[in-house]
């Protein structure tokens, strides 16, 4: 019924199944393409009247990840590697009343694990993959191939050579690629990787970071409002994870461990009128309080500690004659962890006023000092000059929150 899970077995021959992908064609008939490890075969299932097994080809001993996907006229297209621990190559199959297969990349010694595959508005398939250059540690580059109708373009889209592979690839409405992956070197907040998208833009390849200690798996997708998003593991959390990506920091919308639909913040409190999240903190107008979360090196969190880390958010503290409308925190934290703002407006005027506190070595405060404040303080307003706040320059009765508006 529409409201349980109809389970089916489609093939127990052997130990099959391994690595699978599935696309529906226009008709939602649905296509399958798996491992049989016990003959290394690569096996594709149709779903019509009855499952229809047919077999790919022969791979060899070692199967990493496959893509597939539909194109309009319903041909399924195939990426895979084959070969062993140490030498293989990447191959494309296409369905069209039958199986035809092509090597697609076999300039090295160890070419083409972890693909996936997407298919353009003109039915020609994109693909991303690891080109293996040391087998030992599986690591490598990350590369792109596209066909054009007659032959195919490759790529290297990240040349670092910490590449660990779990590619996912999906096309925008101008069919420009986006690639999810992971890549295996260490940063300061986790030994287990990252996670990493790289975007097309014009003939170069943009890299920005996604996540700390996640990304082996991942499957990214473009919403109808062009969003980029990503279905993520997340092996320090221990959870999948949903993440509105390659924004100026990655949100992470909801994770396996709470809810589908997204992650309660402050147990639910409301109703949120600002919100901000930077690189190791984040803070939010709840109920006219502003309320902070993460980690704090200089007193980010405003509640006037100094350092502490709070999975939950603290209140920050409260600033008399003043009543708090919006908040932004810094977009990297650097290693003394960033600084945190908000717009006040006056209680017994027209004045708006900007405050913050958090990490202040290098003037981030803007009260013309270098102190790092552990709370928001009246006395260090952000100055335009040493006796003019920002908010209150001749001519401007208040500052607007409006992006489009300076000054009413």
């Amino acid at each position: 019924s529409s409201a349980s899970w109809i389970i089916e077995t489609l093939d127990s021959a052997d130990q099959v199944g391994e690595y699978p992908s599935i696309s529906l064609d226009a008709h939602d008939q649905v296509h399958i393409s798996y491992y049989n490890i016990t003959s290394a075969d690569l096996n594709a299932i149709s779903i019509r009247e009855s499952p229809a097994v047919s077999q790919i080809g022969i791979v060899g001993s070692h199967h990493y990840q496959l893509g597939s996907a539909q194109d309009s006229s319903g041909r399924v297209h195939i990426s895979y590697y084959n070969g062993t621990d140490t030498a293989g190559g990447l191959y494309y199959s296409v369905w069209d009343g039958q199986w035809a297969t092509s090597p697609l990349d076999l300039s090295g010694a160890m070419v083409g694990a972890y693909s996936s595959l997407a298919v353009d508005s003109s039915g020609n398939p994109h693909v991303s993959y690891l080109e293996t250059t040391d087998a030992g540690s599986n690591v490598g580059n990350l590369r792109y191939a596209v066909h054009d109708g007659s032959s195919w373009t490759i790529t290297t889209v990240d040349s670092g050579g910490t590449v660990g592979g779990y590619t996912s690839i999906t096309l925008d409405l101008d069919d420009k690629p986006r690639i999810s992956y992971f890549d295996t070197e260490a940063t300061a907040w986790s030994a287990n990787g990252q996670l990493r998208l790289a975007i097309l833009e014009g003939s170069s390849w943009s890299h920005t970071y996604q996540d700390n200690g996640a990304g082996k798996g991942s499957q990214v997708a473009i919403d109808s409002s062009g969003f980029i998003n990503i279905a993520y593991f997340d092996e320090d959390g221990g959870a999948l994870n949903f993440s509105l990506a390659a924004q100026d920091v990655p949100a992470i919308i909801g994770n396996s461990d709470f809810h589908i639909s997204g992650t309660s913040l402050d147990s639910g409190g409301s109703p949120v009128t600002s919100i901000d999240i930077g690189e190791s903190h984040g803070c939010a107008l709840i109920s006219g309080f502003i309320k902070c979360w993460g980690v704090a090196i200089s007193g980010q969190l405003g509640n006037g500690v100094n350092v502490v880390s709070s999975m939950d958010p603290v209140i920050v503290d409260a600033v008399s004659g003043w009543t708090p409308i919006e908040v932004s925190v810094s977009t990297r934290s650097g290693a003394n962890g960033g600084t945190s703002c908000a717009l006040y407006s006056s209680d017994s005027s027209d004045e708006n006023s900007i405050m913050c506190w958090g990490q202040g070595g290098s003037g981030q405060i803007g009260d013309g000092g270098s102190s790092s404040p552990a709370s928001p303080s009246s006395s260090s307003r952000v100055m335009l000059d040493p006796t003019t706040p920002l908010g209150a320059s001749e001519g401007s009765e208040s500052l607007s929150t409006n992006p489009y508006k300076v000054a009413e």
